[in-house]
């Protein structure tokens, strides 16, 4: 017995969607009763610029009336319990507001009628989460708990969000750029796999967004509590679009999802449309080392920026998961590029570096290993180590890196550092430094 939502899918994959009653017709029996009653009247005319100034006001206005309690199920207005505002209720409301006196302590604030035309307007809203979970809101989010690592902030600040945010965890505070955004954001764990439940209930969240992964202890506590758990993961290129088309349109912020989304395609097809025709040959052989040292992954998994920017992964025939290969496995397939991964836990780098020695001497260091001057990445100084910070929720940074490298001549014209610059003044409204890739070309 809710409101439908009609969406149109633009050619770009963003929607724009519109919304209709669909439990209460325009004919409905208050609209009815109200319309024989007041007739042509003074006060009917007021009350339907009244009802007309509300409806539009609950658009462009925000909402400054204090949120209704995350644990709260009654909306103010739901004369019903049925957790949507109708026609006819929010009709009531409008009434009510018009015939009180002044002084009266029945009135009704002009701003909580807004709210409530708000909620009349726009919700229920129905969000399908990264595990298939349909999930429904009855109210605009005003409070949220982000416990999906960096990821989950990183991408509410993006969307304009970070007003919301009231708790993080520990770990988010170590990423200098979202540390600038989020200092004074509670912080209610250690990492996303440990929360600390009393101080996440205690910040009365609207919704916990987090990983993906399964939380079926915390996930029995927030329902107890009743606060929503939200799961999504946005650091998968495969799943970006979706994920971030679902939660601007859960939240309201389709536009800037768009945005996100129009970045990400803008970059990352620039560079599948220059690599697509490349023949076997022109295609350079690379050995792409994750975290620790002879780590790496076969086809399928997050060695698929190699593939997408035009180069050949020397361990395509292994499993896609993480694999510890030895030393002379990799001479044997002698790479022509290699790309070492790291993070700012294990070396220094990222948004509050300003040199690069460590990332210079840890280069160094993988082209002295025993017998790897045989290499001929090594030979022709194709060693290259990146930061996964470049990635993060724009895979289209770490992208342009590692096409740069592969395709220099291809991607002469392309800059990742002012790519990333770019991202980072028109998302995050906050400044490019740091340091991510040793050498840059």
């Amino acid at each position: 017995m809710g409101r439908k939502r009609n969406s149109e899918v633009r050619g770009d994959g963003c929607i724009n969607s519109a919304t209709s009653p669909s439990s209460t017709s325009p004919h409905s029996f208050r609209t009815r009763w109200l319309l024989c009653t007041w007739g042509t009247s003074r006060t009917w005319q007021n009350f339907a610029l009244m009802s007309l100034f509300l409806l539009s006001v609950s658009v462009i206005l925000p909402i400054t009336a204090v949120p209704i309690a995350a644990n709260e199920m009654h909306l103010s207005g739901d004369l019903n319990d049925d957790m949507i505002i109708s026609e006819a209720e929010l009709a009531d409301l409008t009434l009510t507001y018009l015939s009180a006196k002044p002084g009266d302590s029945a009135h009704i604030k002009l701003d909580d009628l807004r709210e409530s035309a708000c909620i009349h307007k726009y919700y229920p809203r129905t969000v399908t989460d990264s595990v298939g979970r349909e999930l429904t809101i009855y109210r605009p989010v005003e409070r949220i708990v982000a416990t999906g690592g960096t990821y989950g902030p990183e991408t509410l600040c993006a969307l304009g969000l970070q007003d919301k945010i009231v708790g993080v965890c520990e770990g988010v505070k170590k990423r200098g750029e979202l540390n600038i955004i989020m200092a004074d954001k509670r912080s209610v764990g250690i990492s996303c796999f440990s929360w600390d439940m009393e101080k996440v209930i205690e910040l009365k969240p609207d919704i916990v967004l987090a990983y993906s992964y399964p939380y079926p202890v915390y996930e029995k506590q927030l329902n107890a509590s009743n606060i929503l758990l939200v799961r999504m993961d946005f650091h998968k290129p495969e799943n970006y679009s979706t994920e971030i088309q679902n939660i601007g349109e859960w939240l309201r912020v389709e536009d800037r999802a768009c945005e996100l989304i129009d970045f990400e395609k803008h970059h990352i097809s620039l560079i599948e449309e220059r690599v697509q025709d490349l023949p076997p040959g022109q295609k350079p052989h690379v050995y792409f080392e994750s975290y620790d040292d002879f780590v790496t992954y076969g086809t399928g998994s997050s060695i698929d920026p190699i593939v997408a920017c035009g180069g050949v992964n020397i361990f395509a025939d292994l499993p896609a998961q993480a694999v510890t290969v030895d030393s002379e496995s990799v001479l044997v397939r002698n790479p022509e590029v290699i790309i070492k991964q790291v993070w700012a836990g294990s070396i220094t780098s990222g948004y509050d570096v300003d040199d690069n020695d460590e990332m210079k001497m840890l280069r160094d260091r993988i082209m002295n290993r025993p017998g790897w001057d045989r290499i001929d990445a090594v030979k022709n100084g194709r060693v290259y180590i990146l930061s996964s910070d470049a990635k993060s929720t724009h895979a289209s940074v770490y992208y342009s890196y590692i096409a740069r490298w592969l395709h220099p001549d291809r991607f002469e014209d392309i800059d990742p550092i002012e790519i990333h610059r770019e991202w980072f003044e028109e998302f995050l409204d906050i400044e490019y430094r740091g340091v991510y890739a040793y050498p840059l070309q």
